[in-house]
């Protein structure tokens, strides 16, 4: 049997996105979706590049980029459905 583990919850309007532990090298980090009802909706993959997804609002999604220099970045995206 298959086991995966969950990493972190993001609440997003009105569906779950569920951060596991399952990774591909080429495809990222899989996360997936449940209807509030509890129902499974869907799947996807974020790719390592874009950061560490650390938080979720209304439509927003905010990663934490760690930087080859040290720096650190926090970067915004939109959810456009």
């Amino acid at each position: 049997m298959f086991k995966m583990k969950i990493n972190y919850l993001f609440p997003i309007n009105d569906v779950l996105w569920v951060k596991t532990s399952s990774s591909n090298k080429e495809k990222g980090t899989l996360y997936d979706v449940f209807t509030k009802e509890g129902k499974y909706n869907d799947s996807f993959y974020i790719k390592e590049e874009y950061g560490f997804l650390c938080f979720a609002y209304e439509k927003y999604l905010l990663f934490v980029k760690h930087n080859s220099d040290g720096t650190v970045n926090i970067v915004k995206y939109e959810i456009i459905e």
